[in-house]
């Protein structure tokens, strides 16, 4: 009896040191497990934290660029214009300076300053620049800002070398094209430049309305082009004549100191001329007309 009682004991100690020794083994697989389970989650939080630390960078060498890119001056490469395909050439939707079809991305006045023109608002000031012999132009009050700004001989000399990147002035044989295919749409009631000279496009103010209308003419500006009846800027605003021949550079002769404009009439043919100016046309203004290349 002794006997089997110390063989159960011995058998129950056994069993119970097999199950502890099994129990730990369980206990120790778990602890790895955990262990694993704590170093895989402790290397996503990593990883995590670097792919949020990239973004972070991404994002704010983006912005950084954003900034830099608002904060950049104007210059020929980043010139805006409206342009109008009339025939085979892009016209500029109004005379350079002009009264805009979408102000808000108009950006003249930047590219004016930043290639050093000075702008001129009172008649002492164009003077000025005309004695000092400065790149300069003037700016009507409203609201006959629309037709553009007058630019003097060494603004006319310095676009005609360097005009705004993708842009060249439009000349008298521009003019011609102009005149020629809008010829071709053989309208018997209506010469060709009818279609083309605007009145007060661009304005419904009655004073305008009033200086910028040719007498006797009906116009339809059927480009919305712009092209108002306003003569060369003789230096004065009291003297500036509306109501009459439109005006535009055409180009500047060097050789023989020349400046060279086309002319618009108001008469039966309405075509364009070109005329010479002597040295009395470097104290004017001329209006300008893009082309975009």
């Amino acid at each position: 009896m002794k006997l089997n009682l110390f063989f159960l004991t011995l058998f129950i100690s056994f069993w119970g040191f097999s199950q502890s020794k099994k129990d730990n083994k369980e206990i120790n697989f778990l602890k790895k497990q955990r262990d694993s389970l704590e170093l895989a989650i402790d290397e996503i939080k990593e990883s995590i934290v670097i792919q949020r630390d990239s973004l972070r960078k991404i994002i704010n060498e983006l912005t950084k660029k954003k900034d830099e890119g608002t904060k950049k001056k104007k210059t020929s490469d980043d010139f805006l214009g409206d342009y109008i395909l009339i025939g085979s050439n892009k016209w500029a939707s109004t005379n350079f300076g002009g009264a805009k079809l979408n102000p808000s991305n108009d950006n003249t006045d930047d590219w004016l300053s930043e290639n050093g023109y000075e702008r001129c608002t009172s008649e002492n000031e164009w003077i000025d620049m005309i004695s000092s012999e400065k790149p300069a132009y003037f700016v009507l009050e409203e609201p006959l800002f629309c037709v553009g700004y007058f630019f003097n001989s060494f603004a006319l000399k310095k676009l005609q070398e360097n005009p705004p990147k993708g842009w060249r002035i439009a000349d008298f044989n521009d003019f011609i094209e102009l005149y020629n295919y809008t010829t071709n749409l053989k309208l018997k009631t209506t010469s060709p430049f009818q279609l083309l000279v605007s009145n007060y496009s661009l304005t419904t103010n009655l004073e305008a309305k009033k200086k910028l209308t040719w007498t006797n003419q009906t116009i339809n500006d059927i480009y919305n082009l712009s092209l108002y009846p306003v003569s060369y800027f003789s230096g004065f605003v009291s003297l500036l004549s509306f109501n009459t021949s439109l005006n535009l550079f055409s180009r500047y002769d060097e050789v023989n100191n020349k400046i060279y404009y086309t002319e618009v009439s108001p008469n039966n043919k309405l075509l364009p001329s070109e005329r010479r100016f002597g040295s009395e046309a470097y104290d004017y203004g001329f209006l300008v007309r893009l082309i975009k290349n």
